[in-house]
């Protein structure tokens, strides 16, 4: 069986997804379109919202460049919410472009139990600028960590805002809004490969090593084994070797210490 490889270059990392390659004979007829329950319908449209993202955040941010939490004092409408929003990042551009700074940013607004707050991914600009934007409640900060790959970073935000697409069962509606000038990765380049199993452990390519999970999955349509993971250049001593039967690369769990850092403020916060 022939295998598709995807490489999509992103930023400092290369998000690899492999799948089969469709063949249809002549005079073969195609196999009947399967049918997806809701659930199986939303679990692919957040799986492949994750993978987009993904893209995104690693394409367009750097180390060093913010993940900020816009809280309320007074709870809004939805409708309310929405408005603050817009008007946060447009005050945001106009703010920062009077420095020279052409700021880019990714929004999810979350709505946890009856509190709403939004989450924006955007570039380094002044925390004063930041706070002089969003009047509505208080506003937590935190840098994006040294690992330039932010898969835990989309998955965090989108599992959570997208419960709230859940409930209103509209399981298309796009899950975050961006600037116009953040862009996705080229075309990938594509590879077709033969004598490969999807199940063995990949080796990543000399300079790189994989990081996170290699990620076994169904396709959406042809329920075929596919199998997607991203490789992280080394860099200096920013990486420490695992001695280990794998040579894998520990990572710091940062988004286990933003989590706790947030635990820190619950009772100012009372959003989460």
């Amino acid at each position: 069986m022939k295998i598709i490889r995807s490489m999509y270059e992103a930023g400092k990392t290369i998000v690899i997804r492999e799948q089969p390659k469709r063949k249809i004979e002549k005079g073969r007829k195609r196999a009947p379109k399967i049918n997806q329950t809701s659930e199986e319908v939303w679990k692919n449209n957040l799986k492949y919202a994750v993978f987009r993202l993904t893209l995104l955040l690693n394409h367009n941010f750097v180390p060093g460049d913010l993940h900020l939490q816009l809280t309320y004092k007074i709870e809004p409408t939805e409708e309310q919410s929405k408005k603050d929003r817009q008007k946060f990042t447009r005050d945001l551009k106009r703010e920062c472009k009077k420095i020279g700074i052409d700021v880019k940013w990714v929004a999810v607004t979350e709505k946890k139990r009856t509190r709403v707050h939004h989450h924006i991914i955007c570039s380094n600009v002044p925390i004063a600028i930041i706070q002089k934007c969003w009047k509505h409640g208080i506003v937590f900060h935190n840098p994006l960590w040294d690992n330039p790959n932010y898969k835990d970073l989309a998955e965090y935000l989108l599992k959570e805002a997208s419960k709230t697409y859940e409930e209103k069962e509209n399981i298309r509606e796009r899950r975050y809004n961006t600037s116009r000038n953040v862009v996705m990765p080229q075309e990938p380049r594509e590879k077709e490969l033969s004598r490969i199993d999807l199940n063995d452990e990949p080796k990543p390519p000399k300079g790189y090593y994989i990081d996170g999970e290699v990620e076994i999955y169904e396709h959406a349509i042809t329920r075929m084994p596919c199998r997607q993971y991203i490789l992280v250049p080394i860099e200096g001593e920013e990486q420490t070797r695992i001695k280990g039967r794998r040579g894998k690369y520990e990572k710091i769990n940062y988004l286990k210490l933003l989590r706790e850092a947030y635990a820190e403020h619950q009772e100012s916060l009372d959003v989460f």
